[in-house]
C-alpha cells in the first residue's frame, strides 16, 4: 500500500511538471556561438521601446532562460554577436528555440501556440509580399513595352499593396480566439494611419476570455480613446 501511494505521488509530480503553465522555460540551441556569448530577452515598454528583461550565456552551444509572464506577448531575442533579432510570441510553456546564428529572424521556435499563430500571420504577409515581387518583375519585363499590359500590372500592384495593408485587420477578424490577434490589434492601433473603426470591430469580435485579460482591458481603453478622437475629428 505504501509503495502504491509513493508511486501515485510520483506520477502526480511528473504530470504537474509536464503541464506547468505558470512559467516559461526557453531551451535554446545556438550552434556556432562561442561559450560566453550573451543572449538577451526583450519586450516592449508601454511607450513602445525595447526593454531587456533577462539574459543568459551560451554554454556548449546551448542556453536557458526561465521566468513567468501574465499572458502571451510579443518578445525579442538577440545576441551580443548579431545585429538582427528574433521576434516571437512568448507564453508560459516549454519553448524550444533553434537559433539561426547567421540570421536570427530565421530561427525556429516551437512549443508556443500563440507563436504558431504569429507564424501563420507572417506566412500570410510573406505570400502577399511575394505576389507583389512577382508583379514588379512582370512589370519590368512587359510593362515598358506594352501599354495595356502596363496598366493591368499597375492595377494588380495597387491591389496587392492594399491587401498587405489590410491583412492585419483581416487576420484579427478571422482569428478571434488568438492571443496574437489581441497583440496585433494593440500594435496596429499605435500607427498614425489606421482603420480605427475596423480594429474596434475586430476587438469586439474577440472571445470574451481575451477581452477580459489585463491586456484586453488595456486595449479596450485605448480603442475607446482613439474612437472618441476619431469621431471628434469628423465634427
Amino acid at each position: 500500500m505504501r509503495q502504491l501511494l509513493i508511486f501515485a505521488l510520483f506520477i502526480i509530480v511528473i504530470f504537474s511538471c509536464i503541464n506547468d503553465k505558470t512559467k516559461y522555460s526557453i531551451k535554446g540551441s545556438a550552434v556556432g556561438l562561442s561559450d560566453g556569448t550573451s543572449v538577451y530577452l526583450k519586450t516592449l515598454s508601454k511607450d513602445g521601446r525595447e526593454l531587456m528583461i533577462d539574459s543568459a550565456s551560451v554554454m556548449n552551444e546551448k542556453f536557458n532562460i526561465e521566468g513567468k509572464i501574465d499572458e502571451p506577448t510579443i518578445h525579442f531575442l538577440s545576441t551580443s554577436d548579431s545585429r538582427s533579432q528574433l521576434i516571437f510570441m512568448l507564453e508560459n510553456s516549454e519553448i524550444n528555440i533553434d537559433l539561426d546564428t547567421n540570421n536570427l529572424m530565421l530561427s525556429k521556435v516551437s512549443g508556443s501556440k500563440s507563436n504558431e499563430d504569429f507564424m501563420s500571420f507572417q506566412a500570410g504577409m510573406d505570400s502577399i509580399r511575394q505576389e507583389s515581387r512577382n508583379i514588379v518583375l512582370a512589370y519590368r519585363e512587359y510593362g515598358l513595352s506594352n501599354e495595356q499590359k502596363k496598366d493591368s500590372l499597375h492595377k494588380l500592384l495597387e491591389k496587392s499593396s492594399l491587401a498587405m495593408q489590410d491583412f492585419p485587420l483581416v487576420y484579427a477578424k478571422r482569428n478571434p480566439k488568438s492571443y496574437f490577434s489581441l497583440n496585433l490589434i494593440n500594435l496596429e492601433t499605435n500607427k498614425t494611419k489606421v482603420d480605427i473603426e475596423g480594429f474596434y470591430e475586430a476587438f469586439e469580435n474577440l472571445s470574451d476570455d481575451l477581452k477580459g485579460t489585463p491586456k484586453g482591458i488595456m486595449v479596450k481603453k485605448k480603442l475607446d480613446s482613439l474612437i472618441l478622437i476619431h469621431k471628434n475629428s469628423k465634427i
